[in-house]
């Protein structure tokens, strides 16, 4: 019984070793005569002994799996996406709902400013574009380079040097003392800071633009507002991903 079991190891290690063999040689052959025929679309060649060394090895299930996943792993990253590793494309695949973040994901990120006036009789245009460019000009935000660049558009000068008191409220907007004024920048929970009474309703509201308001100390003072267009392929991108019954929303 033994001498039988031995020599069936002995035989499949040695068939195993043929088959190798054979595949390699198969797959060499592939990739190496059309170089020397001078054949065109090698690049098909060499696609297709892969495709024969992967699938006709003796342990195509073990190889196919690295190959499918270092090719999962290598085609996004010529986009610009890196993936840590394959276990992170087995969750995506249970995913069923997807968040996206806004600014510069969604969008570009770059900002025009559509509209811009003043709301208030005693304060000007230049003036609250003064005051609003100079106080933005010390934030982070991505719109702000827009406000500099229309108020600079209108021969107005940033000066930044000029803003005392300044303070940044994440997700909220911006505070600045200018010329002895106290200056709120921000969307419509910048009311509450300003401690005006109720949130603005006043703006260009579902056209798919950024609205910010201006308050002086606690009365409004003047609204503007952004337009961000859309990256290219994004529409695309969700209806693909909304076909596959993956659920998706906007982190704003």
């Amino acid at each position: 019984m033994a001498c039988c079991l031995l020599w069936s190891k002995k035989y499949s290690s040695r068939a195993c070793f043929v088959k190798c063999l054979a595949v390699f040689i198969v797959s060499t052959g592939l990739v190496a005569v059309p170089f020397v025929l001078r054949l065109d679309n090698k690049r098909h060649w060499l696609h297709l002994a892969l495709v024969v060394l992967v699938s006709a090895y003796p342990c195509a299930l073990i190889l196919s799996t690295p190959v499918a996943t270092f090719c999962m792993l290598s085609k996004p990253a010529t986009s610009g996406l890196l993936i840590k590793g394959g276990e992170y494309l087995e969750t995506l695949s249970k995913i069923k709902i997807l968040a996206f973040d806004k600014t510069g994901t969604i969008t570009r990120g770059e900002f025009v400013v559509t509209d811009f006036h003043s709301v208030s009789n005693e304060v000007t245009l230049n003036t609250l574009l003064y005051w609003v460019s100079g106080i933005e000009s010390k934030s982070s935000h991505p719109m702000v380079a827009a406000l500099i660049d229309y108020a600079q558009t209108l021969s107005i000068e940033v000066k930044p040097e000029r803003v005392e008191e300044f303070e940044n409220f994440r997700g909220e907007g911006v505070h600045g003392k200018i010329d002895g004024k106290d200056v709120y920048v921000g969307n419509q929970k910048i009311a509450s800071r300003a401690r005006w009474a109720t949130a603005p309703s006043i703006g260009p509201c579902g056209e798919g633009k950024s609205v910010g308001y201006i308050f002086l100390g606690a009365a409004p003072a003047g609204i503007f507002s952004l337009s961000d267009s859309c990256r290219t392929g994004v529409r695309e991108a969700i209806n693909e991903l909304k076909s596959m019954n993956i659920k998706t929303v906007m982190l704003t």
